[in-house]
């Protein structure tokens, strides 16, 4: 058995054994085995002592430096709850784990981290420790949120899904915390009542935990099934390629389930495009992405800039095989990723009313039905679904 870590330096090379580049399943298979429970027994096993240490104060000045701030935020987040598991102690650590984090922020410590991944978790106070004032969490939220979304453009190129869904992973913490002021599945370990709408929310099994950054609207759950999927921005000649076929697929699709005569807009210059691809969806103002599952093309989308501060959906397809996967969902996150990060306020859409799985997912992401207007040059009232949804308040003008 190795010996326990004493210093932060050793904290954190336990805690993050991936080294400098990871590949993607490896980078995946320890943050499952980090936010899983895989390492719990390790740390109860050998660092409960450190552990109590750290709550009690006596570490306190590891946060001197950067690393020494990332390893105590560590123990007093994580591993307190893994020593303390199934206790009120659990979350003993939590607040000063919190104060850690806001003081990093400001002082430049996280900046001066060396991963992403050092910096994701630097973060994690902020986003799963319940404040008295629920204001004040979803302010800590907020914070993380959109950092989360900053980080998704450090990371490498091959772990950048990953990072969308940790930063999806953020929104359903606070979609709960707008909601519930706290989080529900704490109040029996924590001595308080639940209230009948908290009850239910918890008897729908919709918690945040049952979902993680590779959970059902990310595609499976299990690592094996997971890394089937690859989502990631459609840049080289193969990958363009692979999305004119995509596009294609969904324009044979669509004439076989909908027919051209009920909207002809959306065959407008559709080979015009395809040749020219990536065309207006290209860089800096627009982005395509593409989807594999088992290595084979699955499924695209791609949004362009509508004006200065708003962006429009288009093309999202994934081949029917490929259905059921959450491929969709996927490659959503990533494209409003990509959105976010360049600035955009706002995203627009609009989708053929028999499209109920897409508005689904749409809806999913926080897309809200709207009017059909001048917005929507292409959309016919009463067959085209609308929807609208918010990027970033105060970004572009």
């Amino acid at each position: 058995m190795p010996a326990a870590p004493t210093t932060p330096e050793a904290v954190v090379a336990f805690w993050f054994p991936e080294g400098d580049a990871p590949e993607a399943q490896e980078h995946q298979r320890l943050w499952n085995w980090r936010l899983r429970g895989g390492a719990y027994h390790e740390v109860v096993a050998q660092h409960a002592a450190l552990t109590a240490r750290a709550v009690g104060g006596e570490l306190d000045d590891w946060a001197h430096h950067a690393l020494g701030r990332l390893a105590l935020i560590v123990v007093l987040d994580a591993w307190a709850r893994a020593v303390w598991s199934g206790t009120p102690r659990a979350w003993a650590g939590g607040p000063a784990a919190q104060a850690l984090c806001l003081q990093g922020l400001v002082n430049g410590h996280f900046d001066t981290l060396p991963r992403v991944w050092h910096q994701a978790a630097f973060l994690s106070p902020l986003v799963h420790v319940e404040c008295a004032e629920p204001a004040r969490h979803l302010a800590h939220l907020d914070t993380a949120i959109a950092i989360a979304d900053r980080l998704v453009q450090r990371a490498p190129a091959a772990l950048q899904p990953w990072y969308v869904g940790s930063a999806a992973q953020a929104r359903r913490h606070r979609a709960v915390i707008a909601q519930f002021g706290r989080f529900p599945h704490r109040n029996a370990l924590l001595g308080r009542s639940n209230t009948p709408q908290e009850l239910a929310f918890m008897a729908s099994g919709d918690l945040p935990r049952a979902h993680g950054p590779a959970g059902p609207e990310n595609g499976p759950t299990s690592h094996e099934e997971a890394s089937m999927i690859a989502v990631l921005r459609a840049e080289s000649p193969a990958d363009i390629e692979a999305v004119r076929g995509l596009m294609r697929a969904f324009n044979r699709w669509v004439l076989a389930a909908i027919g051209a005569s009920d909207n002809p807009s959306i065959f407008a210059e559709f080979e015009a495009e395809l040749a020219g691809l990536p065309g207006r969806y290209g860089p800096p103002s627009g982005a395509l992405v593409l989807a594999r599952l088992r290595g084979e093309p699955a499924g695209c989308v791609a949004f362009y800039a509508h004006d200065n501060a708003t962006v429009e959906i288009k093309r999202m397809f994934v081949l029917p095989q490929a259905r059921g996967h959450g491929v969709g969902g996927r490659m959503l996150e990533l494209l409003l990723s990509q959105a976010r990060a360049a600035g955009y306020r706002r995203a627009l859409l609009s989708s053929h009313h028999s499209m109920h799985a897409a508005h689904a997912i749409y809806r999913h992401a926080g897309f809200s039905d709207v009017p059909a207007s001048a917005d929507f040059p292409g959309a016919l009232a009463g067959i085209d679904v609308c929807m609208s949804l918010v990027l970033n308040a105060g970004a572009r003008t």
